[in-house]
């Protein structure tokens, strides 16, 4: 029974953002089993959710990227110095 398969999900995944509100990859799911359900306002509000907390996650990979290269360029830097010193 499909109404059925699709309520069972719907509690998963209700559950897994419970248990993990910045999981978007929840909310995406959610939102196409919302969507195929005709619960389209539902559906949007999970989809709007999961792009925010995409972004969010980019910024934040970004960052951590940026930190990384940066320390990298850094110790670069140093090792360069330390050889012209010699």
């Amino acid at each position: 029974d499909k109404l059925g398969d699709s309520e069972a999900a719907l509690t998963d995944l209700d559950k897994a953002i419970k248990l993990e509100p910045e999981y978007g990859t929840a909310f995406r799911s959610r939102a196409m089993v919302l969507d195929k359900a005709g619960r389209r306002e539902e559906a949007l509000q999970d989809m709007q959710t999961a792009t925010h907390l995409t972004e969010l996650r980019l910024a934040e990979f970004n960052n951590e990227h940026n930190v990384w290269h940066s320390h990298h360029l850094k110790l670069e830097a140093e090792e360069l110095v330390s050889e012209l010193e010699r």
